[in-house]
């Protein structure tokens, strides 16, 4: 990989985290930066977190909920793991739900899940809080994804 390439993925992480842990840290006075760990075990994207490389990943709690409330705090507890390798940005999210039964999820055409429950990435590769990648996902695995700028969506 190429010194541009594995800037660009540093920076990628950086400003996830950054974004991630925005009302947290408007709310803390501790802005530290976090460390994303490089892996060098692989890692099978299949949804099961059984790889010892998630031990070492940095596993970061989710504080607040965009919907159906809007920046409030969640009613479930929420977990994201991230981690980097050579090529990939790896993101895992464990989602505990004391009331399974009530995860409301469908196979459907992609960008078509905003009425079920999503998690949600963000990334300000341009580190300029004016555009961002959104890549989105429900339980099921149906992905969304998006351009947003600021005012609106490109």
């Amino acid at each position: 990989m190429s010194w541009n390439a594995t800037r660009s993925v540093a920076i990628a992480l950086i400003c996830a985290i950054a974004v991630m842990s925005a009302a947290h840290a408007a709310e803390s006075e501790d802005r530290s930066p976090h460390r994303v760990p490089r892996v060098s075990s692989p890692i099978r994207v299949d949804g099961i977190l059984d790889e010892p490389v998630w031990d070492e990943a940095l596993e970061l709690s989710l504080d607040y909920e965009v919907r159906p409330g809007e920046n409030i705090p969640p009613p479930v507890e929420t977990e994201v793991l991230f981690a980097y390798d050579d090529s990939h940005l790896y993101v895992a999210y464990r989602c505990h739900d004391p009331d399974p039964s009530r995860i409301c999820a469908r196979v459907c055409d992609r960008d078509r899940l905003w009425d079920d429950d999503w998690v949600a990435l963000v990334l300000d590769t341009f580190n300029d809080q004016r555009r961002n990648f959104l890549l989105v996902c429900n339980p099921l695995g149906v992905q969304a994804d998006n351009i947003e700028v600021t005012g609106g969506v490109a």
